[in-house]
């Protein structure tokens, strides 16, 4: 006969509860001394402040409640309840998380009010509601099979991912089940349980420009890790390897080439890995400016500064940028320069009725002050400017004249005019066809005010290409890359002009 034990005189139940142990605290300084984000900090010398932040994977869990109280009625055949625990983890790791489970120490079963009441769980394999022993506890997935609950040394991963999560990847619900009969003693049974997640490390694999979507993801890494193609070399790789016809490229008798996203204003690039060991912009800037509004440039050291213009890009002629050496000049060219198709062809002068064809953008043009984000003053007499406002990761290129360029003359318009020849007879030819690319987009006159029609503002369209470099030839005298029909030579240009800017990867 069995004896029956007595119910608490305040309730008809047996209640059990269940301690689920918040390991959030724990886990954030777990999370926090493994994968917290480096920041490191320098200030300007005119008084800003210059934020360099490399982002590495962070990672919290929550868990939507600190415990769980089973209310149940036991009977002499066993009684089975199950409840939910629903753990939110959030990281923004690209290469995904994993997610794991088990008691919080190597004893697994639920300790009640004497010592020899226990609930355990050492059961094989997977039960259900029905089949789990009596006096026994597991969790489960899917709330139909229930697994016993994995010691901590021999945890349990519910879930690992290898991308970043979506909203619903971001959350697990883990089942608890108990399945109890009369013969347990009277009181409270409770065990805490862990939920631990960790980050994946980001890959250290083998990438180039192909793996990457922006301009600013750019690294010298990612350039250097791109295929050098040969010098002789005009047949392009969009697809990086291997094509979507299965055609093997990524070796030097291909020009590595993509399309980047500058995440500043949304404007996209052509890019182009080449002979000379640099990765370039194969089209012409496009960033347009806002007077008082903020924009994000690059320093030739990699960092970025936050600089803010004191002009808006023009989009109609004028005004007169005679004598403006230290203020902001820029003009986005309206309908009717927009000539150059695709930014990848030989250009040529338009003429008749193809003026009026959608051909593609030449870029904005410049003056060498906005050019170097306020960095090339008149007052600069030789050297470079130290900064740009290329997107981050990005330069202008050293000139002829530039110290530095006879110094390390692999980020400079005299490099890859030297690699790729162009001071011969064919230079120009060569200039202006795949894989190098450079267009005729002419300049904006800084006091060009004669003329009709769409030309009153800019001069020499389809007859010369001219580009900023970093150089100073003379104060208030750059050295610029020049481009026409017939030669490739250096330049030298007032900084008032405006110019159009190709980036070179730091």
């Amino acid at each position: 006969m069995k004896t029956l034990h007595t119910k608490p005189k305040d309730s008809s139940n047996v209640i059990m509860k269940l301690g689920i142990f918040a390991m959030f605290s724990l886990f954030t300084a777990i999370a926090t001394y493994m994968y917290s984000p480096v920041i490191g900090t320098s200030a300007t010398g005119s008084g800003g402040l210059d934020i360099k932040m490399d982002i590495n994977p962070a990672i919290s869990l929550y868990l939507d409640t600190s415990s769980l109280t089973f209310l149940m009625s036991p009977t002499s055949d066993g009684v089975f309840s199950s409840q939910p625990v629903q753990v939110v983890v959030d990281t923004n790791s690209t290469e995904g998380y994993e997610l794991f489970f088990s008691s919080i120490d190597n004893e697994t079963s639920m300790s009640g009010p004497t010592s020899n009441s226990t609930i355990t769980s050492d059961f094989n394999g997977t039960v259900t509601g029905s089949t789990m022993a009596n006096n026994k506890w597991g969790y489960s997935l899917d709330n139909t099979n229930f697994s016993k609950i994995p010691t901590l040394s021999n945890h349990a991963t519910i879930k690992n991912l290898n991308h970043l999560p979506t909203g619903s990847e971001r959350i697990t619900i883990a089942n608890i089940g108990v399945k109890m009969d009369d013969t347990l003693a009277t009181g409270v049974y409770s065990k805490r349980i862990l939920f631990s997640a960790i980050a994946h490390e980001r890959s250290v694999v083998s990438v180039g420009i192909h793996s990457i979507s922006t301009m600013q993801e750019m690294t010298p890494q990612i350039c250097e890790e791109t295929t050098t193609p040969s010098v002789h070399t005009t047949a392009l790789d969009w697809y990086g390897a291997l094509d979507w016809y299965g055609e093997h490229h990524g070796d030097d008798s291909y020009v590595p080439r993509t399309i980047l996203t500058d995440t500043r204003d949304g404007n996209t690039y052509v890019v182009s890995k080449l002979a000379d060991g640099n990765c370039w912009m194969s089209q012409n800037l496009a960033l347009d400016l806002t007077a008082g509004t903020p924009v994000i440039v690059s320093n030739n050291d990699g960092t970025t500064t936050s600089v803010t213009p004191d002009n808006t890009t023009q989009t109609v002629a004028g005004p007169n940028w005679s004598n403006n050496y230290d203020t902001w000049r820029s003009q986005h060219p309206r309908a009717g320069f927009t000539y150059f198709k695709e930014g990848t062809n030989p250009s040529y002068y338009p003429s008749g009725q193809e003026k009026n064809y959608n051909w593609e953008k030449n870029g904005n043009y410049y003056n060498w002050y906005a050019a170097t984000a306020g960095t090339g003053t008149s007052s600069m007499a030789s050297g470079d400017a130290p900064s740009s406002i290329c997107p981050m990761g990005w330069r202008l290129p050293m000139g002829w004249s530039s110290d530095a360029a006879a110094e390390d003359g692999s980020k400079s318009f005299k490099n890859l005019a030297e690699v790729y020849h162009l001071d011969n007879g064919t230079g120009a030819d060569a200039a202006k066809s795949d894989p190098l690319n450079f267009i005729l987009p002419g300049q904006y006159a800084y006091d060009y005010t004669y003329g009709s029609g769409n030309h009153i503002d800019i001069s020499w369209e389809g007859e010369r290409g001219d580009y900023w470099s970093s150089s100073v030839y003379s104060a208030g005298t750059i050295d610029e890359f020049a481009v026409t029909p017939w030669s490739v030579s250096s330049y030298l240009r007032e900084a008032y002009w405006g110019n159009s800017i190709r980036c070179v990867a730091i």
